[in-house]
């Protein structure tokens, strides 16, 4: 399957919900995704990660100074 920029923001944020809402460490939120999400390569992994950081920056500092 192919995955186009949109698609991996979108599993980014899905990481990102599951350390910010559920607690589940970063590394191992994208770890699950990963392992739920058939077809990715090293690459889309790589840009999940990064998705994943700036989403989880942005909820957490979002409103601060």
């Amino acid at each position: 399957m192919a995955y186009d920029k949109q698609d991996l923001a979108q599993l980014g944020k899905r990481a990102s919900d599951l350390h910010v809402r559920h607690g589940m460490p970063l590394g191992d939120a994208v770890v699950k995704i990963a392992q739920d999400t058939s077809g990715l390569s090293e690459h889309h992994i790589t840009r999940i990660l990064e998705n994943a950081n700036l989403i989880t920056f942005e909820e957490k500092f979002k409103g601060g100074d």
